[in-house]
């Protein structure tokens, strides 16, 4: 496992965005989640990424985002050490009401899309080795859904004490097979 974080710095923000951003409700702690940076090596690269999967473009000043329901994803440009694989934030995951002709649109710009255990799971690679996890929803409201952030870390139980602590979360737990070496995995859902 690498110790940094690698190419990903998250910030999920205690405060409230713009309406637009569509954020989801405020927990019972008064928390919502407002937005990820990411740093990235080619922002452009990084925008049309984000755009076929659902993204819109914004900027706000100088700040290039992107908004997808439910979060504002900021790219800053700088150096990478690395993908999101085996760093903390081992993926981000979203869900998308049609996710057949998301997947279409996605394999036609040319990314590489890792199967998961069904049709309706997976994975999709960014630029800078950025993981997305998919999955399918067809009750969504919006075409597509910021879910989780999948963090993989040393000290799982420290983790979850904190977030639920300081955030309001709660702890849960991850079976799933893509666990690397069966680690323990926590995952916090937005």
């Amino acid at each position: 496992m690498k110790p940094t974080i690698a190419s990903v710095v998250l910030l999920v923000a205690a405060f409230a965005m713009p309406a637009a951003a569509q954020l989801p409700p405020k927990n019972a702690a008064g928390i919502s989640p407002g937005h990820i940076h990411l740093y990235v090596s080619d922002v452009a690269a990084q925008q049309k990424f984000w755009e076929t999967l659902g993204g819109v473009p914004m900027a706000n000043q100088r700040l290039q985002m992107i908004q997808v329901p439910g979060v504002f994803i900021l790219l800053r440009g700088g150096q990478t050490k690395g993908g999101t694989v085996g760093s903390v934030v081992n993926h981000l995951g979203f869900a998308w009401k049609d996710l057949p002709a998301a997947k279409a649109k996605w394999q036609a710009a040319g990314y590489t899309i890792e199967p998961g255990g069904d049709a309706d799971h997976g994975y999709i690679l960014g630029p800078d080795g950025i993981r997305v996890e998919f999955s399918s929803d067809p009750s969504l409201q919006t075409p597509v859904k910021m879910t989780h952030v999948h963090l993989f870390g040393q000290d799982v139980p420290a983790m979850q004490a904190w977030y639920t602590k300081v955030l309001g979360g709660a702890a849960g737990t991850c079976s799933r097979q893509s666990a690397p070496d069966g680690a323990a995995i926590t995952s916090v859902s937005t």
